[in-house]
């Protein structure tokens, strides 16, 4: 089962824990292929000490770590991550990715069950979770720790996550997310009134927000939602 996460943020610091997680997700589902796309702009890049860059670009770096590098854009004010996301998907389209796509923050964690969730669903193109925003509202934008629940009434925009869904390449094909604060809310929400009996509801397992945000999370509830089963 192919799964490509697209990561549109950049902050080199986080990388060894999301890689870590990533390998558990992978060794708990032997099934589980992941792929990961961390997209830069290259002057991000150009930044980093070779130590700083070895997580994802070092000689030791495995094959399923395919960081996207591109030269810096002239893009609306505050629309970055969507330019990024919209590159990742332009990128698995020219490589012929066949399997799920998601978007995810730099600071994000897979909890270590979830390919035994998908691959219990993987009849269904597109697969939503629910989503657990933390213990308490930090940092410059301080987002609610209210759950997102995973339910049809839930597509949309505010109401879920782009870290809550992961959408089959043969239906997400030709797809952007538009230029607007809650892309993911508008791509979801049209996708899902297009073709609603093609999702999958799993509302009772949690993807994690922000799970390495400092602050966000108490150790003991971050635990409880990388290792739920």
């Amino acid at each position: 089962m192919n799964v490509l996460l697209v990561m549109p943020t950049m902050r080199h610091g986080y990388w060894p824990a999301v890689r870590q997680h990533m390998e558990q997700a992978m060794a708990a589902c032997p099934e589980l292929k992941l792929f990961w796309m961390p997209v830069l702009w290259q002057e991000e890049v150009s930044k980093l000490t070779p130590e700083q860059l070895a997580p994802v670009f070092g000689h030791d770096a495995p094959q399923w770590i395919r960081p996207l590098v591109q030269p810096a854009e002239s893009i609306p004010d505050g629309q970055t991550i969507t330019r990024k996301s919209n590159a990742g998907n332009e990128q698995y389209e020219r490589w012929g990715f066949n399997g799920w796509v998601s978007w995810w923050s730099d600071d994000n964690l897979l909890p270590r069950n979830i390919g035994k969730q998908m691959l219990a669903n993987q009849h269904k193109r597109v697969i939503v979770f629910s989503h657990k925003r933390g213990t308490r509202a930090v940092g410059p934008i301080p987002y609610e720790t209210t759950d997102l629940i995973a339910a049809p009434e839930n597509m949309e925009v505010t109401r879920v996550s782009g870290e809550q869904f992961f959408i089959h390449s043969t239906l997400l094909t030709g797809w952007r997310f538009p230029y607007y604060e809650c892309g993911d809310g508008l791509l979801i929400k049209a996708l899902y009134e297009l073709h609603p009996k093609e999702f999958a509801f799993l509302p009772d397992f949690f993807t994690p927000f922000n799970a390495l945000e400092p602050g966000r999370w108490d150790e003991d509830k971050l635990r409880e939602v990388i290792e739920q089963k």
